[in-house]
Parts: structure tokens; sequence; C-alpha cells
């Protein structure tokens, strides 16, 4: 077995599983890291708030925007934007006549994503029940400061609250959601700290090239063993 968590070999292991761990490793490899530089801007440059829209069955979106409802207007040089979202996202926006842009499921693409997340100095994800957030983890590579949930305690695996991001570990908690959000935004130091702590994670775990070597060695693991 191999996953993209520590969490679900636990949870593996608790439901039977008694053969060999092969590692973590990210959904799809990683990412290439050289080519998405160029999107990346500057800290100081970074004038965009965004939030995953998902709100459903797991997804926690609208909360996180009653928890920015009542503090965007003391940040008036930053724009909110929502994307991925689901219907109810953006009908909550619209009635309440809230200044955010709003993206739904359908209207980015990958790539288009990814630039937007390297303009972005928070990215915030929030939702009930999650493995290894994909969106996370494009948002490290990108350089966004993460304010993520923590269902199951898989995004604890790769952000270490108050050093790299925060976690939000009640996404009902929208006063919570908020605290986090205003701290973040009032301290530049701790956003620019944690910008060279996440490049330095993801060459180091999220890096495709380095990961490459990794599932190659998974394979020839595998063979060994027939």
């Amino acid at each position: 077995m191999h996953a993209d968590c520590l969490r679900d070999f636990t949870i593996a292991k608790h439901l039977g599983f008694n053969g060999s761990f092969l590692g973590v490793i990210p959904t799809g490899g990683g990412y290439d890291l050289a080519k998405l530089l160029p999107y990346k801007q500057i800290i100081k440059d970074r004038k965009i708030i965004l939030i995953k829209g998902y709100q459903n069955v797991f997804g926690r979106a609208i909360n996180v925007i009653k928890a920015i409802e009542s503090i965007y207007v003391d940040y008036p040089s930053f724009e909110f934007v929502v994307f991925g979202a689901h219907q109810a996202t953006m009908s909550y926006v619209i009635n309440n006549s809230l200044p955010f842009k709003v993206y739904g499921r359908n209207d980015l693409s990958h790539d288009e994503l990814l630039q937007l997340m390297g303009k972005s100095l928070l990215y915030i994800g929030n939702n009930i029940s999650d493995g290894m957030p994909n969106t996370l983890l494009e948002a490290i590579i990108m350089g966004a400061f993460p304010i993520q949930s923590n269902p199951g305690n898989a995004s604890s695996e790769i952000i270490e609250d108050g050093v790299n991001g925060f976690l939000i570990q009640d996404s009902e908690d929208i006063e919570d959601i908020k605290v986090k959000v205003s701290n973040a935004l009032g301290d530049i130091n701790l956003i620019e700290s944690a910008y060279i702590h996440n490049l330095h994670l993801a060459n180091q775990k999220l890096n495709y090239n380095v990961n490459k070597a990794k599932i190659n060695l998974l394979y020839d693991t595998v063979l060994k063993c027939e």
C-alpha cells in the first residue's frame, strides 16, 4: 500500500491491513515546480484572498465566507475570490450582496487556478471530511499562505499550525476562522517565513522530479516481492 497521507495507512491498519506500506506520495506524483515558477508573484504584490467554494455534504465554504463577511471592509486593498463554487456558495454571495468574485465549478482550468494561486496571499479551504487536499498542496507550491481544515489530522501532516499555515480544527466555528484570517493578514512576517518554509517543503515532498524516483523505487520493491 501507498497513500497520499499517513492517516490513511493508520486507518487501513485499523481495518485489518497487514501488508507492506510503501510510503506517502502525493496524488499524481507531485508538480513540475520549475514550470510553475513564472506564475508566482512576490509576497508584497499579492492582493488576493482565495477561498475554496465547495459547499456540499462535506464542504463548508459558506462558513468561511460568513467569517470574512464581517471583516472584509477592514481590508480594502484586497480582492476576495471564491473558486470551484457550488450553487449554494454562489447564492449566498449574491443574496448577501458581497463584493466577492466567484468562479463556479467549471469556470477555471487547472492551469488558470494555479495562476490565481500564484497571485494569492492567503488560501482558505474548509470541509468536514477529506484526505490530503490537492488544492492545499497546490496553494503551498504556489506560495499562498494556507488556512485549511484538518479532519482526521491529514492536513496537519503538511501544515505545522502557526508556522507554515493555520489549521482549522472545527469547520463549523465561524469565529475561529475569522480570527485565523485576521491573524494571518496582520502578520506579514509570518506569511513571509511560511513562504520560505513551504518552498523547502514543496521541493522535498511535492516536487514531481523528486517523487518520480520514489515511485520508481516503489515499483521495483513490488516487483521484487513477486
